[in-house]
């Protein structure tokens, strides 16, 4: 039976032979005798002791006994302080080792993505970091915002995919670097060097992280507020679309919810990001700004398969066009909407102007939603021209039956009568789901006729109207 001592080696606790203790602590000591009178000595022995727990994790000891053998073949990589002199005073250039990008835990203002890069790159820090703030800036400026949105996010993205460099092997590849206690003294030395001579940096740093902190709070401030009426009106208009197109109630509810998210989302990373910055916070462990990316990131899926759900049914679409000669007898031509009485108290939106005439109602008033939708009608005069109608629409193939594909309802756009051109409407409903769009009458007359539109408001295209009774249209529109 071997006699086993249990010791803490770099923080991690481990059980070794008592030969292997005996030949490990003369190796530890004579390492601190080494560096005892050298700048960051005990730095540097602390490294080496981390990396030697690092090299035994991998052989498998942190959870069995540690050999002799393999604490000879832990002082074999690592090198004997007499072979550190050796190399240290040795000229003879070593190629260097293939670099692997990590995020740089050591210099990390929010993840060490800058840092990381630059010692990969084997630039100062400060320069990448400056150089991110200039791009954001300019994305920012060039773009009224959106593109520091876009930055941001693309930021978070390489916090998200980079791995951080939390071992000391990886904090030697991410500089193309071997394991050795050389390379080990080598880094604490340029670590305390860097503290000590890069005042000036580190004060430039401080200055563009509350700047840059500043304009994202500001950012995410401002932007969640335009977001969330963003989110609010689009939220209104989704909710319509689904009731009319046969959209489930908790279908529509989820697609509004992701879409809250989608564009929510990024405004609450630059707002925790500058909070960050500004006071110069350290992620939790938890990563909330990861967690943020993640959420927005797999919203975006999820409304992206949700859209695709429920929009198969109108992904294909056909056209109708028709054209017809009028005969007009008289100098002025009426325009009447069919069945407007019908829809005297429901709220209804006007848009006309000197070549265009848009009617539509909306009815809420017994806690559903329909809408009454008349076709768009567009005016052109023309000296030479003779009376004309030019009729077009759109449909959804695959939401019609072959009876509504032939039904007068949806065929039927206007008739011509008498110096008379009536529109008639279709109602869509949670019965009568939205199946035909973009319904469209061009009238085509001389210029000496007049045209007059008689109901549901008296309009003689010769100027602008615009009106709604529908609250969200006259508020935030309108107005």
């Amino acid at each position: 039976m071997k006699k086993v001592v249990k010791v803490s080696i770099g923080n991690i606790a481990f059980t070794l032979e008592e030969a292997a203790h005996s030949e490990l602590k003369g190796y530890l000591d004579s390492l601190e005798q080494h560096y005892a009178s050298k700048e960051g000595g005990s730095e540097i022995v602390e490294g080496i002791e981390e990396r030697i727990a690092e090299l035994l994790i991998e052989r498998g000891y942190s959870q069995n006994v540690v050999t002799v053998d393999a604490v000879r073949e832990v002082m074999s990589i690592l090198g004997l302080p007499e072979e550190i002199e050796a190399e240290s005073e040795s000229q003879e250039p070593k190629e260097p080792l293939k670099k692997k990008l990590y995020r740089n835990l050591q210099d990390q203002k929010l993840g060490g993505v800058c840092s990381g890069i630059a010692s990969y790159f084997a630039i100062d820090a400060s320069v990448i970091r400056i150089i991110t703030v200039v791009l954001g800036l300019v994305s920012a400026i060039s773009s009224d915002g959106a593109g520091l949105g876009f930055f941001i996010l693309l930021y978070f993205a390489l916090w998200a995919i980079i791995p951080g460099a939390k071992t000391v092997e990886q904090r030697c590849r991410m500089r193309g670097e071997d394991t050795t206690v050389n390379t080990i003294e080598k880094n604490v030395k340029e670590g305390v060097d860097e503290i000590v001579n890069s005042s000036f940096g580190k004060g430039l740093v401080k200055v563009v992280n509350i700047l840059l902190g500043l304009l994202l709070v500001m950012i995410g401030v401002s932007g969640l507020g335009v977001a969330a009426f963003v989110v609010f009106g689009a939220g209104i208009s989704l909710l319509g679309l689904s009731i009319l197109s046969g959209v489930s109630a908790g279908m529509s509810i989820a697609i509004n919810i992701l879409f809250a998210l989608v564009v929510l989302l990024p405004f609450v990373g630059m707002l925790y990001g500058g909070i960050m910055l500004l006071f110069h916070l350290k992620s939790p462990r938890w990563r909330p700004g990861l967690i943020n990316f993640i959420v927005w990131f797999l919203a975006c899926i999820a409304l992206g398969a949700s859209l695709v759900k429920v929009s198969s049914d109108y992904w294909d679409c056909d056209s109708r066009r028709d054209v017809e000669n009028i005969a007009i007898t008289s100098d002025t031509l009426y325009i009447r909407y069919a069945d407007v009485e019908l829809y005297r108290d429901q709220e209804v939106y006007i848009n006309a102007s000197r070549s265009e005439y848009d009617l539509f109602y909306l009815d809420r008033s017994d806690k559903s939603l329909s809408v009454t939708s008349y076709p768009e009608l567009d005016l052109r005069r023309d000296a030479d021209q003779a009376g004309m109608v030019k009729s077009y629409y759109e449909i959804f193939p695959k939401t019609l039956s072959f009876e509504e594909w032939q039904s007068d309802s949806i065929k039927n756009l206007y008739d011509f009568k008498e110096n008379v051109l009536t529109l008639y409407p279709l109602v869509y409903d949670k019965a009568h789901h939205m199946k035909v769009f973009d319904r469209e009458v061009v009238l085509y007359v001389p210029d000496h006729v007049k045209v007059i539109v008689e109901n549901p408001v008296y309009h003689d295209f010769t100027k602008s109207v615009e009106y709604s009774d529908i609250k969200f249209v006259k508020k935030y529109i309108l107005d």
